[in-house]
């Protein structure tokens, strides 16, 4: 039963009265968690998305360079990548070819030339994922080779003018090589196998595996090796080696 007033109207509640369904009250903690929730979960939701765009929003585009040859030399640096060497049968010139790799910003690429070689370069942004470059290395016949590599894993077989490898953390495959050799991983492995010359070998981290350092009576395999912390193994002629 409802009570009307003498003005005809029921009579309103009381100011503190709430149903079972009323607003929560807002306590000091409850202002604290949504300060620091809401914020994080916006964070976390753009995040998301932006990783699902730039999984959908991947792209390629190739690229192929000239790499001048002085003196039956070929020196090249390159800032982001993957690099495999391979000789190339019947031409004087050296060539860079390969594929540039991005998730959402088109990164640049640019070529230039300096006293000490060629210099590969690109722009990939902080906000660019999956972004550097695969490449072919392709080098004349008795071509000696000085490569620097700035994080990119480096693959080389199949030369025997000497060589200088480089990886700034990343691996080194190096197979069938002969000359003076000098391979620096930067923390990256070492993998090699059938090389022949004096070898120097410096790894600031990284483990160096060299299975088949076999020596024939003619051979002027020299090999000198250091390990910034990480596992060397030899094996000559059946025996193994090991250093940490």
């Amino acid at each position: 039963m409802t009570f009307m007033s003498t003005t005809g109207q029921a009579p309103a509640p009381s100011a503190g009265a709430r149903g079972p369904f009323g607003a929560p009250r807002m306590t000091p903690g409850r202002w604290v968690a949504l300060a620091v929730g809401v914020p994080a979960a916006l964070a976390l939701i753009g995040w998301t998305g932006f990783g699902l765009v730039t999984t959908v929003a991947r792209g390629s585009y190739p690229f192929s360079y000239t790499i001048p040859v002085s003196d039956g030399q070929v020196a090249v640096n390159i800032n982001a990548g993957n690099v495999t060497l391979r000789e190339a049968t019947g031409s004087s010139t050296a060539r860079l070819t390969g594929i540039v790799q991005y998730g959402l910003v088109r990164p640049g690429i640019s070529e230039s030339t300096t006293p000490t070689g060629a210099d590969i370069g690109m722009s990939c942004s902080g906000i660019n994922t999956d972004c550097g470059m695969n490449a072919n290395l392709d080098i004349p016949a008795r071509t000696a080779v000085t490569l620097w590599s700035n994080g990119g894993d480096i693959t080389a077989s199949g030369f025997s003018s000497g060589m200088s490898l480089s990886a700034a953390g990343g691996n080194v495959t190096a197979t069938n090589l002969a000359g003076n050799l000098q391979i620096d991983t930067g923390g990256g492995d070492l993998n090699a196998n059938a090389l022949d010359g004096a070898l120097q070998i410096d790894t600031e981290g990284g483990n160096v595996s060299y299975p088949s350092a076999l020596y024939s009576p003619t051979s002027t395999n020299v090999i000198s090796a250091d390990s910034g912390g990480g596992d060397i193994t030899i094996t000559q002629g059946g025996e193994k080696l090991s250093a940490p």
